[in-house]
């Protein structure tokens, strides 16, 4: 179990800390959403090269969590991961569509834990490795996957851009709030 416990907290650093590099250098300053209520000149204004780069990132990262869900899904059986990678995968189809609506094209095979990074395919890996030791092992990974996301999702420099950047991401901010408390609760009724 300390073994285990060591690997989450590795993996949980692995990805904040990549978080802050893909972040640090995709620093943005407006985001739009193709719901948001703004004329096209303003949407195009909103799509910088820093916020694609932010919301590239986002989309791998709605990817690794619904691949890692979908594994623990099959695994457990557990309902909380079935909504979590169904929620993920609403997250990247909007995201997709949203880059593609402005001309971004991103191949991102669908096989689970194929990435076009690297990075990504190593936490994969290592996600899927520590939620296969157990089922407590596995909600501890989706609560640290939910945390992470959150918080890349409340970046400053993205997150207090323009409103249509808050309106994407506070919708995704909540549903990642939600999975996250869901991971929680099972943990705090199954110690």
């Amino acid at each position: 179990m300390e073994v285990a416990m060591k690997k989450i907290t590795t993996l949980t650093i692995t990805i904040a800390a990549f978080s802050a590099l893909i972040f640090s250098s995709a620093n943005a300053e407006n985001i739009s959403a193709s719901e948001a209520k703004y004329d096209q000149e303003h949407i195009e204004k909103c799509m910088t090269p820093k916020v694609l780069g932010a919301l590239q990132y986002l989309l791998q990262e709605e990817k690794l969590m619904r691949d890692v869900f979908e594994n623990l899904f099959e695994r457990y059986d557990i309902n909380a991961f079935r909504k979590a990678a169904d929620t993920a995968d609403d997250h990247f189809k909007k995201l997709t569509k949203l880059l593609a609506d402005h001309g971004v094209h991103i191949d991102i095979p669908d096989t689970p834990g194929i990435y076009t990074s690297a990075i990504f395919e190593k936490l994969y890996t290592d996600a899927v490795e520590a939620g296969s030791k157990s089922l407590n092992e596995a909600m501890r990974v989706g609560r640290e996957l939910e945390s992470i996301n959150i918080l890349d999702l409340k970046h400053r420099d993205v997150y207090k851009a323009d409103k249509c950047v808050r309106d994407v991401l506070d919708s995704f901010i909540a549903d990642a709030d939600r999975r996250f408390k869901s991971f929680a609760m099972w943990e705090i009724n199954h110690r």
